[in-house]
């Protein structure tokens, strides 16, 4: 691995142990500058960042930094992120979407926030990078039939 521990870290999407200098995610942009703590000790390449119009104000003093390494982004497991058409303000912008299994709020079930939806909601449909799903489609459904009805009543 070499004698730069801190600049290794486990990709959040697969876990191989990758040098964070050489993935695509990270430095696609140029105009992004990282600088990771941790190194071995977090898997979760937990960091801060410099940003255009980033609200350094209020940073919180760590983010998680979502990103994947290039064989994850080559091998479809993961999708490269656009941090130029996100709205992230005090978040932190997405270099990567993967696959995210979360538990639904109504009815405790795991749902997956696919990377193609994560991609939609953060760089389509412009909602905050901190926005996260909090229902199962099933439960979203219902509860948006129950929402007209009541509109309609």
């Amino acid at each position: 691995m070499g004698d730069d521990k801190a600049l290794w870290a486990k990709c959040p999407c697969c876990g191989k142990e990758v040098r964070l200098s050489k993935q695509k995610a990270m430095g696609g942009e140029g105009s992004y500058r990282l600088a990771f703590e941790g190194g071995e000790e977090n898997p979760q390449a937990v960091g801060h960042i410099a940003l255009p119009g980033f609200c350094e104000r209020v940073r919180p003093k760590r983010l998680r930094i979502y990103w994947a390494c290039n064989g994850c982004i080559m091998s479809g497991r993961a999708l490269q992120g656009n941090p130029k058409h996100q709205r992230y303000g005090c978040g932190l912008p997405y270099f990567a979407y993967f696959d995210d299994t979360r538990t639904c709020e109504e009815c405790g079930s795991l749902f997956v926030f696919t990377k193609e939806e994560q991609k939609h909601w953060y760089e389509e449909l412009k909602f905050w990078v901190l926005s996260r799903p909090k229902r199962c489609r099933e439960c979203t459904s219902k509860r948006k039939g129950r929402n007209q009805r009541s509109a309609n009543s």
